[in-house]
Order: C-alpha cells, then sequence, then structure tokens
C-alpha cells in the first residue's frame, strides 16, 4: 500500500489494518490480561479498553457518556503512533466499525495514580486528533469532574473536536452498578465473571485507581486567611485550589452513594453542564462574596436533590433537602403533615435520629413573602404561632453540623462530609415521601330528581320539534 495515512474520515478498516502493516500506524491490541507490569498506566488502560470490547453492557455505558455511535463492532488499541507524530504516543484508541468502515473513532490519554493531566500534552493530542479527523479525545486520571463533558483543565471543546474526561473512581463505580441488583444488570453470566475480574483489579491496591481522600493544600490555606480576616482574590491559588477540591469531594460523594444505593448518584447543577469554567467562576465568586460553597447531589426517587453548603465563616457544613407541603391544607393541617413526616424518619432509625437531633432544622418559606423562617426541629409547633393567618409554600429539612477545627483539615473533613452525607441521606431523606395533590372532585352531583326533570324537558322539546316537523310534511303534502 503506497498511499499515506491521511485520517479516519471515510476509512475502511481492511485500510487501516494495512496501514498498520506498513508501519504508518504503530498500535497494541488491548488484552484483558496485559503482560506489563501491574499499577503502570498501560496495564490499567489495557483491562479497560479490553472490558470494553468484552462486556456489552459497560461497552454500551461508556459509550453513551462519549456520545459515540451506537452498534457496530468495537476495536481497541493501545500505544497509538502516527508516522507523521512519531514523538507523540497516545495511550488508547476505539474503532466502531460498521459494514467493514470505521465509522467513530476515540483517541485516549490516560494518568493512574497520583500523575495529572498535563495541559501542553493534551493540547499536542488535540493537535493529532484535528490531524487525522478523530472526533473525540477522553482523559482518564484519578482527577474528579461532576460529568463526563467537563475537563479537570477547563480546555474547551473546538469545532471539530470534543472533550471527555472520566475518573477511574467512576469507570469503577459504573463497573460495580453493573454487578449490583438494579435495571443495568449483565446478561450473560460469562461477561458478568470477566466484569468480576475486572473490577477486583480496578480496586487491587497497586491498581492506580484511588478515591478522593484528601482537599488540596490549598484549602487548609483558604480556611486559615478567611478566619483570619484576609482579603481574598479571584487569582489566588489557594483559593482556586479550595473550590477544585470542593467540587472533587463533591463528585467523590456522589460516585460513594452510587455504590452504596446501587444506581446513578450526580452532582452538580445542570445548568453547568459541560461547563467547567463557568461553575469554577460561579464557585470563585461565592466563596469571595458570601464566603461559602454550595453544591447538589440528586438521587432517582428522592423528593428532591440534596444540598450541601459549607460555611467557612462558622467551620459547619449544611445539608438541606426540599419538601413540598399540601396546598390543600390549612396551616394546621400543613404543620401536621410536616410532623408526620418528621415522625416517620424517627421510627424508622429512632437512635441516629437522636444522635442527630440537635444539629436538625426546620426552614418554611411563607406563600407571598420572601421571609423564611428557621426554626429548631424541636419548635415545630412555633410555625403556628409565627404563621398565623398564612400558609406555607414549601419547606427545607437542614441539618446543621460545626465541623470546629476538622473544617480545615485535609483529610478528616473529607472523611467526616461523607460521614455526614450518608447519615443525612440513611436517616431523612430516604424517608421522606413527596406530596401529590389530590384529584379534582365535582363540585356538584345531580340528584336523580334533577336527572329526571331534566330527562323530561328534553324529551318534551323532541317531541315538540317532530311534531313540528310532520306538521310542516303534511302541509306541504296536502298542497
Amino acid at each position: 500500500m503506497d498511499k499515506k495515512f491521511s485520517g479516519f474520515k471515510k476509512l475502511k478498516k481492511c485500510d487501516f489494518d494495512k496501514f498498520v502493516k506498513n508501519g504508518e500506524i504503530q498500535v497494541r491490541s488491548a488484552r484483558l490480561i496485559p503482560t506489563t507490569k501491574v499499577g503502570d498506566e498501560l496495564s490499567l488502560t489495557s483491562v479497560f479498553l479490553a472490558s470494553l470490547r468484552l462486556v456489552k453492557e459497560f461497552r454500551r455505558l461508556v459509550k453513551k457518556d462519549l456520545k459515540m455511535s451506537i452498534g457496530g463492532e468495537i476495536y481497541v488499541y493501545t500505544e497509538v503512533v502516527f508516522s507523521k507524530y512519531k514523538n507523540c504516543r497516545l495511550d488508547g484508541l476505539i474503532l466502531v466499525v460498521k459494514s467493514g468502515e470505521i465509522r467513530d473513532v476515540a483517541a485516549l490519554e490516560m494518568k493512574n495514580g497520583n500523575s495529572s493531566l498535563d495541559q501542553g500534552q493534551i493540547e499536542r493530542y488535540m493537535d493529532v486528533c484535528k490531524e487525522y479527523c478523530i472526533p473525540r479525545l477522553v482523559t482518564v486520571s484519578n482527577e474528579f469532574v461532576s460529568e463526563p463533558t467537563q475537563n479537570p483543565l477547563g480546555i474547551k471543546s473546538s469545532k471539530n473536536l470534543d472533550l471527555f474526561h472520566f475518573s477511574w473512581s467512576y469507570l469503577l463505580t459504573l463497573s460495580k452498578l453493573l454487578l449490583q441488583k438494579n435495571n443495568m444488570n449483565i446478561e450473560d453470566q460469562d461477561q458478568v465473571e470477566i466484569m468480576e475480574e475486572v473490577v477486583a483489579y480496578f480496586e487491587f491496591d497497586r491498581s492506580g485507581v484511588s478515591s478522593f481522600s484528601q482537599m488540596k493544600s490549598g484549602w487548609t490555606r483558604t480556611v486559615e486567611k478567611i478566619n483570619a480576616g484576609t482579603l481574598l482574590r479571584e487569582t489566588d491559588q489557594d483559593v482556586v485550589e479550595a473550590v477544585t477540591s470542593w467540587q472533587q469531594e463533591e463528585r467523590n460523594i456522589a460516585l460513594v452513594m452510587s455504590k452504596d444505593l446501587g444506581v446513578l448518584v450526580k452532582s452538580g447543577e445542570n445548568r453547568f453542564k459541560g461547563k467547567f469554567r463557568e461553575r469554577l467562576q460561579e464557585d470563585l465568586k461565592s466563596i469571595l462574596s458570601k464566603k461559602e460553597l454550595r453544591s447538589v447531589i440528586y438521587v432517582e426517587g428522592a423528593v428532591s436533590e440534596i444540598e450541601v453548603i459549607a460555611h467557612f465563616l462558622k467551620r459547619a457544613i449544611e445539608m438541606n433537602i426540599l419538601l413540598k407541603v399540601p396546598s390543600d391544607k390549612t396551616l394546621k393541617g400543613q404543620v401536621g403533615w410536616v410532623r408526620k413526616q418528621i415522625e416517620n424518619c424517627e421510627k424508622r432509625n429512632k437512635e441516629e435520629f437522636e444522635s442527630c437531633f440537635k444539629e436538625m432544622f426546620i426552614e418554611v418559606s411563607i406563600k407571598g413573602s420572601k421571609n423564611k423562617l428557621r426554626i429548631p426541629i424541636s419548635q415545630l409547633e412555633m410555625i403556628m404561632d409565627e404563621c398565623r393567618g398564612k400558609s406555607i409554600k414549601e419547606c427545607r429539612i437542614i441539618q446543621f453540623r460545626d465541623f470546629g477545627k476538622m473544617f480545615a483539615s485535609k483529610s478528616k473533613f473529607v472523611v467526616e462530609l461523607e460521614k455526614m452525607t450518608e447519615s443525612f441521606y440513611q436517616v431523612i431523606v430516604q424517608h421522606l415521601k413527596a406530596w401529590t395533590p389530590s384529584a379534582p372532585k365535582m363540585t356538584r352531583e345531580k340528584s336523580r330528581e334533577d336527572n329526571i326533570q331534566v330527562n323530561d324537558l328534553e324529551l318534551k322539546k323532541a317531541i315538540d320539534e317532530n311534531e313540528e316537523d310532520i306538521l310542516t310534511y303534511h302541509n306541504e303534502d296536502v298542497a
């Protein structure tokens, strides 16, 4: 084959194989059992890519996140080098082939352990992708983002190249969810066993896969600066580290909950989907002006999203969940309905409920008013006095915990925040039930006598009309 490789656009798979054979493209097939040492980036890459090829359900989930073509055969490779870029080696390559033609492609750059993505390296790989018509570049590392369309470096996708990012912890979570009892189960038993081996490899302490275990040093320094009254600036690297640490811990909480609940838990507001820099700027403004950071966690089936707020001045964490109250009840009925919800939480988990009882609050929004009333949960009946003659629009059940010195700790903060989230969900969130309005009722039911009267009138009208028609017909006939 004499011609040079110019790109994947409308490339046949057989031609790709010829380019590999003549050295225009260098690749190595991904293997489930790699020959490189455990803990090496290439070993982890090989196991991941081979599992995509071997496990249908895992492949579908990953391709969906990457917005890749559904169906077709998949081919996966490691250590990819193109002749024009001999000093630039891609860690992985995914090809989707239909009817002998390569229909979709993804290039991969992988990091494991404590290695972080390098912006210069990613930009070089972007040049390679653009040169060869590769429509997506996927990065994988132990760095966290809210969802796959975001990038830890904040690099934006370009016109013909989309950027995606997975954390290894996210891929491990997807793998484990496929093995739990839910609607994501793997059908084929042999593929179940393959997925179990992949999970075992990912969870091996030397594989290079790790969860988020501590905040960056900038978190501690930012807490200290705020409490010392130091003026913070948006360009302060400590503040940026504090914000990015918070965002990564938000994602880690969602993944931990996913494993515990057996469903994929989401994090981050939808308005920031695919907008890492916009989310970063929003959080920087929040910490500079309000001295707080906010996250949201979405659990399918929960009455609402869970809001988590870090209060830097108070060194405290607030968690809350929104509860819409019945609009067809009086104030007394609304308070009674909220009381039953809380009593149900207490009944289901009495010991843990009592342990956090002093940290629990109710915040109510009043119809027609911007003011909100926040009171300890033990004083629920106060709502009757404070809101007399009014009605409640909605309320939030809140847990507010003083972290003290742990708030500034890089590792203890993560441990305590994750324990608090688990407890808040277990004690409160999972037992709350959403209010749904009753079906509309008829304003008045007609009595039998009414129906008879109506029927008699309709019958008389019909007879009168028929008599008139008959008389007209008779007169015309006579004439």
